[in-house]
């Protein structure tokens, strides 16, 4: 009994990435090739499965695919240390992300006060507090 495979369009559906990107994560190396039928049909493993859901999963976290060629190696020839920089240099990216929408956070707070501030005398908000606004920006 052979190897269990499936058709794109099934892959696509559990692991919810469109079938023209994974062509395309194929194109790139990402995925090996895929086994074809006589018809010319891609059939592919659960393996297959498991790396799409990989690459998704690294996606999420901020990996672009140039940087998730690493993964598309063997895994005995995996630069481990290659790998740690990578994902210590996205979890210095993901703190400074942080930081910046915790400051986008404290001027939507501060924004939100001045406006609820006025609104409540039944006034709008000034041209000049508007400016002040916009000043929080720079």
């Amino acid at each position: 009994m052979g190897e269990f495979t499936m058709k794109i369009k099934q892959v696509s559906e559990l692991t919810g990435v469109p079938a023209s990107a994974i062509r395309y994560y194929e194109s790139q190396g990402l995925l090996p090739p895929t086994k074809r039928t006589a018809s010319g049909y891609r059939h592919y493993s659960q393996e297959d499965v498991f790396n799409i859901r990989l690459i998704k999963f690294n996606q999420n976290l901020g990996f672009q695919l140039s940087e998730l060629k690493i993964l598309a190696q063997p895994k005995e020839n995996i630069d481990h240390s290659k790998l740690l920089d990578s994902l210590q240099t996205k979890q210095k990216d993901v703190a400074i992300l942080i930081d910046e929408l915790k400051l986008k956070q404290k001027q939507l707070n501060a924004i939100e006060s001045i406006a609820v501030n006025y609104w409540n005398k039944g006034k709008c908000v000034p041209q000049e507090e508007l400016e002040n606004m916009l000043a929080l920006d720079t």
